[in-house]
């Protein structure tokens, strides 16, 4: 009788189990199903309906999205709007005060300010700038060479006017003393850069995406944020020379541009060659910026690294990194060559992260597009290259809509890339778009295709810079 029982028992659950796995995968078709914007509905007979389901719109998420973060979490805090020209002070969750901010610096011309999710790291009622040669009255240092400050004055107490910061957040004399004594040593301080735009993208046309060979590709706009399309953007990947953007980025947030390097015996001895690279040779930072990415020279990357050491270099771009919102991104090095000891140690990102990188530098940083689509821009001295002979590697250079961007290699990654395009909708409208592939086979066939793809899908004109 026992015995019986327990066949009994385990039949039912083996019955239970086929009918639980059956139920499971057919939610799944329904899940699958229902991701691609058409749902499987069946009535009381046996007739199936394709019903059109209209998904809310995926937007990456931005600089903005974290106030409501520091908000929920009823946090002290302090935000700098550098599209609305405030600053507005919270205490526990709660507005307090809202100041005006009276300069700030040209994004256009490397003096923007560095936006982001920062913390006050020190302050003082009269800090010196050894780049502008003065006294600025309440400074309050947030990250790099990167303060909120009332005017500056010079040693004899006269006043420094000027037309612009070189990315300082300048306020009142009144208003900077207000914001020095609300803040703290350790608050958080959010600077966000631009809102995101509203814009209200038509769905796709085709229900078929991009068929290429990338194992990750994203498509986004950077001005909304809406993911016009994406496969696998979140999966994290080795990304090769991409890195040399971020190389890029942190060093001329954290270096004097008019400063100078030497070139060395070991910076040259990086794998590739760069022949405009020479020992003994002073370059200037902005300089170094056309062979690391034109070329896409490891030995510039080494050697801008050397301005802070290449520890200090590799720390700031992981803390980079993480004051834009590439969470799940992790560099070792600053060049993005593979670690065929430790594959481990190999620099990694998501397509998505490198989206938010894009989106920064772009708003930013934008004389970094400008010098990887071979363009001259403001180097304090001059280049001591002849810019068309050092050669480029990114593949849409010479189309009238690319803004700028970023390509790589290694036999971990396979074929990276990261293009920046402006476009005009259908009404009129002008946004930028990103593409960002990853271990692609075939990249320029990839990026072809994705870019044809978007613009035949959403009805997307170019539009020259």
């Amino acid at each position: 009788m026992k015995k019986y029982l327990i066949f009994t028992i385990v039949i039912f659950l083996v019955i239970t189990g086929v009918y639980s796995l059956g139920a499971f995968v057919f939610n799944a078709k329904i899940i699958r199903a229902f991701s691609e914007h058409t749902v499987v509905k069946t009535n009381t007979t046996t007739e199936v309906q394709k019903v059109s389901i209209t998904l809310p719109p995926v937007h990456i998420k931005s600089l903005p999205d974290i106030k409501n973060d520091l908000l929920a979490t009823k946090q002290s805090f302090i935000v700098a709007n550098l599209s609305t020209k405030e600053v507005q002070l919270y205490q526990d969750g709660q507005l307090s005060n809202t100041l005006p901010i009276f300069l700030l610096g040209d994004p256009q011309s490397w003096g923007g300010s560095a936006a982001g999710v920062y913390k006050i790291l020190s302050g003082n009622e009269a800090s010196f700038s050894g780049i502008a040669e003065a006294y600025m009255p309440y400074g309050m240092n947030y990250y790099g060479k990167y303060y909120f400050h009332g005017l500056p004055f010079f040693e004899g107490g006269e006043k420094r006017i000027t037309d612009e910061t070189g990315g300082c957040i300048q306020l009142s004399d009144e208003n900077s003393k207000t914001l020095y004594e609300f803040a703290l040593i350790g608050m958080p301080v959010l600077v966000i850069d631009k809102e995101n735009q509203p814009y209200a993208w038509p769905d796709k046309k085709s229900l078929t995406d991009p068929d290429v060979s990338a194992q990750s590709y994203l498509v986004a706009d950077l001005d909304s944020g809406f993911e016009l399309v994406q496969k696998n953007a979140k999966e994290v990947l080795p990304i090769a020379s991409i890195t040399k953007l971020m190389t890029a980025l942190v060093v001329t947030e954290n270096i004097d541009l008019r400063r100078s390097i030497t070139i060395t015996q070991h910076m040259i001895d990086t794998y590739g060659e760069t022949p405009q690279l020479r020992i003994g040779d002073n370059l200037r930072v902005v300089e170094l910026l056309y062979p690391l990415l034109l070329p896409s020279s490891n030995d510039a990357a080494e050697a801008l690294s050397g301005f802070l050491g290449p520890q200090k270099t590799i720390q700031l771009m992981n803390e980079k990194s993480t004051h834009i919102l590439m969470n799940n991104t992790i560099f070792f090095n600053p060049h993005g060559l593979d670690n065929k000891e430790n594959p481990e140690k190999n620099n990694m990102s998501t397509a998505q992260d490198l989206f938010s990188l894009a989106r920064y530098i772009v708003n930013n940083r934008s004389p970094i597009l400008e010098v990887t689509n071979g363009k001259t821009v403001r180097s304090f001295g001059g280049i001591g290259f002849d810019i068309p002979t050092l050669g480029s590697r990114n593949i849409f250079t010479g189309d009238p809509s690319f803004i700028g961007g970023k390509v790589g290699f290694t036999l971990a990654a396979r074929y990276t890339g990261v293009f920046l395009f402006k476009f005009q909708t259908p009404d009129k409208k002008i946004h930028r778009i990103a593409i960002i592939a990853l271990k692609s086979e075939h990249l320029e066939p990839d990026a072809r295709k994705i870019l044809q793809w978007v613009q035949e899908n959403y009805q997307l004109s170019p539009v020259a810079q």
